[in-house]
């Protein structure tokens, strides 16, 4: 199962502005399902506080896609 890592700050759109947030993304792939996971924390100058995202294709559709991102109240 291949497998692709990528860490390090990440541009996230919130209401039209950009804002930076450090985290890491996971790809993995089997057979014709890939499935990505995401998580970050913002900084405390942005209104995100954390990210957990997961999407699951398989065949080109996409099966599941969750977005669980805290807000700074």
């Amino acid at each position: 199962m291949p497998r692709k890592v990528t860490r390090g700050m990440f541009d996230v759109e919130v209401d039209g502005k950009t804002y930076l947030v450090k985290g890491k993304r996971v790809e993995k792939t089997r057979g014709d399902t890939t499935v990505t996971k995401f998580k970050a924390r913002g900084g405390k100058d942005t209104p995100i506080r954390k990210i957990n995202d997961k999407h699951i294709k398989k065949k080109g559709l996409t099966k599941m896609n969750r977005k669980k991102t805290k807000y700074r109240s």
